[in-house]
């Protein structure tokens, strides 16, 4: 059994530990997203993905808050499907008023 009392007349150990840890880690913020867009894949286990990152499960469900709140922009997916912007190659005139007759207007994207 150790003796751990403050007795001065106690002979000092010659070992002495020191602990040389570096402190906090600092995780990219594009790190964080990609951990967080694995998390939130189908299937996907929250233990699990920071298990196999090293951090802690309380930061991926940070992480996932912040890209729910526009903090943390996740990275696009190959199958995450996405809106682009159409352009027309004509435009009608600015003074061009909508007819009143109901017509059925066609519009093909490739």
């Amino acid at each position: 059994m150790d003796d751990h009392s403050d007795d001065i007349r106690r002979r000092l150990s010659p070992r002495i530990e020191v602990y040389a840890g570096a402190g906090r880690k600092r995780w990219p913020d594009d790190l964080k997203a990609q951990i967080a867009a694995e998390s939130l894949e189908p299937g996907a286990v929250v233990t699990d993905v920071a298990r196999r990152h090293g951090c802690r499960p309380q930061q991926v469900h940070d992480w996932r808050r912040r890209a729910r709140l526009g903090q943390l922009v996740l990275p696009a997916s190959a199958d995450t499907l996405s809106f682009v912007p159409v352009v027309s190659e004509s435009a009608l005139p600015a003074t061009a008023e909508p007819s009143g007759s109901p017509e059925v207007a066609v519009v093909t994207v490739e």
